[in-house]
């Protein structure tokens, strides 16, 4: 073997120079593996704001289905009222043909409708928290 062999060979099984390891650490290096590492960062932090996201759409989903079975249980629950009413009729009766009795029904359960109604226009208002007016469907009061 001449000598340029030789050196060959043993630059091939010496480790590396020290000074040129430093190249690695560079600063150009070091920026590189910072945005990498921010990047890791910033991918976790969007998983979680994913995750609280979701959770925050499910509960959304979950109160309105519970919301949705209510309403749709409503109607039903009306309409057993309306048959076990002791009146029948009564809106078709003239309020001379009513007793005294018949009469106070019919207003207390005219202050029920008026509470339902209300509580319903605040629900629905409370929903639609995009609309500015104070009357949601838009008539006068």
């Amino acid at each position: 073997m001449d000598n340029r062999t030789q050196e060959k060979v043993v630059s091939k099984g010496r480790s590396r120079d020290p000074r040129r390891a430093a190249d690695a650490y560079s600063e150009s290096a070091l920026e590189k593996i910072i945005v990498l590492f921010r990047l890791g960062y910033a991918a976790l932090q969007s998983k979680g704001k994913q995750r609280t996201e979701l959770r925050e759409l499910s509960e959304q989903n979950s109160e309105l289905s519970k919301k949705l079975r209510a309403a749709t249980k409503r109607p039903v629950e009306l309409q057993r009222e309306v048959q076990k009413s002791p009146i029948k009729g009564w809106w078709e009766a003239s309020m001379d043909q009513l007793s005294l009795e018949e009469l106070k029904l019919h207003k207390r359960m005219s202050e029920e409708l008026s509470k339902m109604l209300t509580q319903e226009i605040e629900d629905r208002t409370t929903i639609s928290h995009g609309n500015n007016s104070d009357d949601p469907c838009g008539t006068d009061s």
